[in-house]
């Protein structure tokens, strides 16, 4: 989230504030923080990092690898 938006998905005063904001709210969209584009595929792969329910989340790197690499896959077949 970081590196594609330039900030960190959650802020807060204290540790306990932070902690809170990470277990009960979700992430800001990334319209919400971005003055540029970014493919909906790769919202949604750093959205799923982010979720809130561990359930919804990539459950190995594994996983998380092959989403990124049939983006980049899909990506480098649409480039001329």
């Amino acid at each position: 989230f970081e590196v594609l938006t330039g900030r960190i998905p959650y802020s807060g005063e204290s540790p306990l504030e932070l902690m809170v904001r990470k277990t009960e709210e979700p992430p800001p969209g990334f319209a919400e923080v971005m003055s540029y584009s970014v493919s909906d595929e790769l919202q949604m792969i750093v959205m799923r990092c982010l979720a809130l329910e561990p359930a919804v989340r990539f459950q190995s790197m594994d996983e998380l690898k092959d989403a990124l690499m049939r983006l980049y896959n899909e990506d480098q077949q649409q480039s001329p």
